[in-house]
């Protein structure tokens, strides 16, 4: 209401504003609005009209009402809540809407990392290579072996593992653990065959240099009602031929792993996200891990944070952040006490079991064994004896120092390195051995090859990569100047500088570990 003031003082006329009500002053000292307009008639209300109405409206509540009763009990996921009693709630009483959670954080993909692509795969150069005909005919030599049946092993190839000191200390799978089961091996081969025309088929036409056309090649996996991509015994195909093409590529690998529920796929997103050179494919990968549980996940981050090369722990520490992953916290914290993942530490070795090594000839080996577990499965590393070493490389009667480093394997050149001979065309994922001088197959007709010509059987693997990378190479000869190397750690003890080498304040790995538990910490405020 309004009052006499500076504006509107007593005893003064008030010019009403134009075009507005006119105002006057009573006695009571009340200012009250005369309108300017002459007055309306009003029409009689029609009663009866309004309690129709009231009661046609009264009826359609009704029905809306039993409508959505009958939705909420054959539908419940469409409707806010269930139309029958919930626990804790009386029957007949009224239901009530679920409490809302809070709003997830938003995604922030965070990089410790700043290094390009180029940059990292340059670093990964600088790894040592392996390579099996390091001493020249070694694969001849072991695929002469298996067909006239005189190998010292069962598997050929560790003969040279036992012998050779740049091949020792490689993660082996023996066993069970090295093959696949028969339904396991029906699927890898026919669905790897089936990848390969894909690839042969979207190859070189869109693209003058070769690559893969990323495009046609998703459309052919996801087309119509072929729903092969999607089942998980897919993911070791897909992982296997599509991590080293170009990131497009890649990106799609990321695409198809996130439609496959399980463990495994969630652990092969986690190693997209730790080992891929780009940002863009680490960055969808672990945006597609965000969906996920993160007890499949979890572990595998937590494992790249020790990796040898450096880089890769800070992609996990970039994963973990992202992920917002706060129940990994004492894990990392633990992992500030641990010695530096590339320099020596104390590892238990045993003896090794000549049988277990398929061994044809009972007698005692030449070599020790360290066992450790990958992804749920053993692997050996094979080790001279430490008795002819330096006392120093030895920690204690039952332990050694041991380095780890991440070395490099040409993945064309050293298929025996990795698989068995074949020596019969009914073997499973049976795939021809590429020949140095001579021109790769189309990837349609890998498993046909020269009938002359080697064979390996991958239903059998003893070596898995980390990743894989394509780079390029010195003298390609008739093979790509660009070519696929396979990337893993090997075990090898120390020389006796890294063993006089004081041991630093801190290490690269330590440092992502330290910058992933403050990017945390700082999330959550604490």
């Amino acid at each position: 209401m309004a009052t006499p003031s500076a504006d509107y003082p007593v005893g003064k006329p008030v010019t009403p504003p134009p075009g507005r009500a006119t105002w006057s002053r009573s006695r009571s000292r009340r200012w009250r609005v005369s309108p300017p307009y002459p007055a309306v008639a009003r029409a009689p209300v029609n009663w009866r009209a309004v309690g129709a109405v009231a009661a046609l409206l009264l009826i359609i509540d009704s029905g809306l009402i039993c409508v959505f009763v009958g939705l909420a009990q054959d539908f419940p996921h469409l409707v806010p809540f269930s139309a029958a009693p919930a626990a804790g709630r009386p029957a007949g009483g009224q239901p009530a809407l679920a409490k809302r959670d809070p709003e997830p954080p938003p995604f922030v993909f965070k990089r410790r990392d700043r290094q390009s692509a180029d940059e990292l795969s340059r670093q990964l150069l600088a790894a040592p290579e392996l390579d099996l005909d390091t001493e020249p005919g070694t694969s001849a030599r072991l695929v002469a072996d298996a067909r006239r049946g005189d190998a010292r092993f069962a598997h050929p190839v560790f003969e040279p593992l036992l012998r050779r000191p740049d091949l020792h200390g490689l993660p082996i799978a023996m066993g069970a653990d090295c093959q696949l089961g028969r339904d396991a091996a029906v699927s890898l081969q026919g669905l790897s065959q089936e990848l390969r025309m894909h690839l042969s088929q979207c190859g070189g036409r869109a693209n003058m240099d070769g690559r893969i056309d990323a495009t046609g090649l998703r459309q052919r996996l996801l087309q119509g009602d072929n729903g092969n991509w999607g089942r998980e015994d897919a993911l070791p195909t897909l992982v296997q031929m599509l991590q080293p093409e170009d990131p497009p590529v890649r990106l799609l690998l990321v695409g198809l792993l996130a439609r496959m529920p399980g463990r495994a796929a969630s652990a092969a997103l986690a190693g997209r996200a730790v080992f891929d050179l780009s940002p863009e494919v680490r960055e969808a990968a672990v945006r597609a891990l965000k969906e996920r549980p993160r007890d499949e996940y979890r572990q595998p981050l937590l494992d790249g944070l020790r990796y040898p090369w450096a880089p890769a722990a800070d992609h996990a520490a970039e994963a973990l952040v992202a992920l917002n992953d706060r129940q990994s916290l004492p894990s990392m914290a633990e992992l500030l006490g641990r010695l530096d993942p590339a320099g020596p530490v104390p590892r238990a070795f045993h003896d090794i079991d000549p049988a277990r090594l398929g061994a044809q000839e009972p007698g005692r080996l030449t070599a020790v064994a360290l066992d450790e577990r990958q992804g749920g499965e053993r692997r050996t590393r094979l080790m001279a004896e430490p008795g002819g070493l330096p006392p120093s490389v030895k920690a204690s009667p039952g332990e050694v120092y041991a380095v780890r480093e991440v070395v490099r394997v040409n993945h064309l050149r050293n298929c025996l390195l990795c698989h068995p001979p074949s020596l019969a065309r009914t073997d499973p994922v049976r795939g021809a051995v590429p020949s140095p001088g001579r021109p790769l197959e189309p990837p349609a007709r890998a498993y046909d090859g020269d009938p002359n010509g080697s064979f390996v059987r991958a239903d059998v693997t003893y070596l898995r990569q980390d990743f894989s990378v394509a780079q390029p190479v010195d003298r390609p000869g008739k093979w790509p100047a660009y070519q696929r190397y396979d990337y893993l750690v090997r075990t090898r003890y120390p020389t006796e500088d890294e063993l006089a080498k004081k041991a630093p304040a801190t290490y690269p790995q330590r440092e992502a570990v330290r910058w992933a538990l403050r990017e945390l910490g700082a999330a959550a405020g604490d």
